[in-house]
């Protein structure tokens, strides 16, 4: 907890390169907090404004071997967030990625 709430100081006051560093040590020890990943992201959408790193941890959020309850909310707000940020293809990418877990899920 002590090393989230630094990396989101680095992000608000310091250097967002730093915070990226923390978080990605964090993500490195710990993949399967998803928690961690969306503080993250709400970092870099919020201090840095950087709509396409968020994007990448969402495509690497979508990549982990998480349990359907953990991995709804992933999808749900990278659907929401593509949609306030992409366009129509990548809204559709999105979606596409949850069809192939799903699909995936029930093999």
């Amino acid at each position: 907890k002590l090393l989230n709430k630094f990396a989101q100081l680095e992000f608000k006051y310091g250097n967002a390169e730093r915070g990226r560093t923390i978080y990605e040590t964090l993500l490195g020890n710990h993949p399967k907090r998803t928690d961690f990943w969306f503080v993250y992201i709400d970092m870099e959408l919020k201090y840095a404004q950087d709509a396409d790193r968020a994007r990448q941890i969402y495509e690497r959020m979508i990549t982990l071997e998480l349990n359907p309850v953990k991995m709804k909310p992933i999808f749900k707000k990278f659907l929401a967030f593509e949609a306030s940020h992409g366009t129509p293809e990548t809204v559709n990418h999105v979606k596409t990625k949850a069809a192939e877990y799903i699909a995936k899920q029930s093999d």
